[in-house]
């Protein structure tokens, strides 16, 4: 008799715990770019169809974002996932400018995707800027840079304090400093009224593109002791521009800055969910790079490694799981 009762209580333990449901993923609210032609978007639009297609039933809803605020959002719990340049990750982390202090936690990291991300400085060809220099002394001189604090305006406003520039040099000639969005500032190129133009993306820009298809452009160069400390600062890479960017504009030996991004999420992310995105990031690559070829950098064996913030335990495990990991 106590056999049998033990052997019933048994079985209706079992049952009990087959009938609990398996731990699932979330649903995800994703920060990336605030424009949704940007790389960014496209890219992070293709992660979240990666998660949503292994995980049904789940959602992940696109939030305009940026490069300055994706970090911050995250940290505050506004958002689960997104993306950011490495140097700004390092910014947010250490308190260097756009942000006031550190923040060595709140974040947490599931791939670093080590593309290639180029600082472009651009000018027209009938501008009378031929160097950076010139933006010290040269009157009526208008430069776009787009949102202030943003990861393009940051860079360019640290490239000109180690020319010993600031924005009020440039107001001082009868310049102006236009932080308005790249497809106004494509236009304004475009009316005659930018005689310098700044961007950091992959590939090459949509509205450069655009641009370049009315205007003759020429491509500035910084020079390699400053690139050298602007880098050191930033937490970023000097190198070239590809000489073969739009349709060979670009030309050869344009020194310039170059950054990577990562994909990071809210530091308390359950781990469930941390390891899903990770698999879906891991194993849709193929996916994720035809919507945005620029991510076809996504390496398992290295998407682990120079992160700025620690990897989420959850994509600890997947990376130890699958064996990319020691």
């Amino acid at each position: 008799m106590h056999h049998f009762l033990k052997t019933v209580l048994l079985s209706c333990a079992l049952l009990a715990l087959g009938a609990m449901p398996s731990q699932s993923a979330e649903s995800l609210r994703c920060v990336s770019a605030a424009n949704p032609s940007g790389t960014w978007y496209i890219g992070m639009g293709a992660v979240g169809k990666a998660y949503t297609n292994m995980n049904p039933g789940t959602d992940v809803t696109m939030l305009p974002g940026g490069g300055a605020t994706n970090a911050p959002r995250l940290a505050s719990r506004a958002a689960d996932m997104g993306v950011a340049e490495n140097s700004m990750l390092n910014a947010f982390k250490t308190g260097l400018e756009p942000y006031k202090a550190p923040t060595p936690t709140g974040i947490a990291t599931v791939a670093n995707l080590w593309d290639r991300i180029n600082y472009q400085i651009v000018s027209p060809v009938s501008s009378p800027v031929k160097d950076l220099r010139d933006l010290k002394t040269m009157k009526n001189v208008n430069i776009g840079v787009g949102s202030t604090g943003g990861s393009t305006e940051k860079i360019f406003r640290n490239i000109l304090k180690e020319y010993g520039i600031t924005y009020d040099d440039i107001k001082k000639n009868g310049g102006k400093v236009v932080t308005n969005g790249f497809d106004d500032i494509a236009n304004m190129v475009k009316d005659g009224q930018i005689d310098v133009f700044v961007w950091i993306g992959p590939g090459e820009a949509w509205f450069i593109v655009d641009v370049s298809g009315s205007v003759p452009l020429k491509f500035l160069s910084i020079e390699p002791g400053i690139a050298k400390k602007v880098a050191a600062i930033l937490g970023c890479n000097v190198g070239t521009l590809p000489a073969e960017f739009y349709k060979g504009k670009v030309g050869p030996d344009v020194t310039t800055l170059w950054d990577t991004n990562a994909i990071i999420v809210r530091d308390n992310l359950d781990e469930e969910s941390a390891y899903r995105l990770t698999q879906a990031i891991i194993e849709g690559r193929d996916d994720i790079a035809l919507a945005n070829p620029a991510w076809n950098s996504i390496d398992p064996a290295k998407a682990w490694q120079g992160v700025v913030y620690p990897l989420h335990p959850g994509a600890v495990r997947y990376y130890k799981e699958k064996g990319y990991m020691n």
